[in-house]
């Protein structure tokens, strides 16, 4: 997956004026520093006791960076709420998440 995510990456960091942010997110076992980490890899310094998300909406609205979450499966309860959050707030961002299994889709 790595290489697909990095040829998308490419492909797409001409239409971000901000640029594409790699985030890994393999090394990580607690779910609950995934917006610490996101806020790192943008160049933050995480707020002590604050709410992360509200520094990384204030961060990437004027940017038009594309934040890429790579290898969140084993994570996702720690990725979806903040990622919904910014969503929320910021409806013009894109984000993209990776993961390195594959799963079924089971459709109705």
């Amino acid at each position: 997956m790595t290489r697909l995510a990095q040829t998308l990456a490419h492909a797409v960091a001409e239409h971000f004026a901000g640029g594409v942010v790699w985030i890994d997110l393999a090394p990580l076992a607690d779910p609950a520093l995934v917006p610490v980490s996101v806020a790192r890899a943008l160049g933050l310094t995480p707020p002590v006791g604050g709410p992360v998300e509200e520094h990384l909406v204030a961060h990437l609205r004027p940017r038009q960076t594309l934040p890429l979450l790579y290898n969140c499966e084993h994570l996702l309860s720690g990725v979806a709420p903040p990622v919904a959050l910014l969503l929320a707030q910021y409806p013009a961002l894109k984000a993209l998440a990776t993961q390195r299994t594959v799963k079924a889709r089971v459709s109705s």
